[in-house]
């Protein structure tokens, strides 16, 4: 156990000299990777793609049925008791002044 811990720091610290030597290499490479120019925006693409070996692979066939398709995606409102009802104002309104607004003249 303590001899596969010493490899993988040792591979770890080859990677780092090798980022420090060539950088411009490594950003090549994440630029090629990801698609994104700056390091910070390739940085988080390369989590994205880490991420993506944790969720399972989409089916993109053309001819592959569609999970939920034959469900109302609306549903039915069940909080009948909470409907909003209207209510006439009467004479709690603003009147409204029919006045011009401009300066008295």
């Amino acid at each position: 156990m303590k001899r596969a811990g010493l490899l993988l720091g040792l591979l770890a610290l080859a990677a780092v000299l090798i980022v420090a030597a060539r950088p411009a290499t490594l950003q090549h490479w994440l630029f090629a990777l990801t698609g994104e120019e700056r390091l910070l925006a390739q940085v988080r693409g390369l989590g994205h793609l880490a991420s993506d070996l944790i969720r399972p692979p989409l089916d993109l066939r053309p001819e592959v049925p569609i999970a939920h398709n034959g469900v109302n995606p609306f549903g039915i409102n069940t909080f009948l008791q909470h409907e909003v009802e209207r209510v006439p104002l009467g004479d709690r309104a603003v009147p409204v002044e029919h006045e011009p607004h401009g300066p008295a003249g």
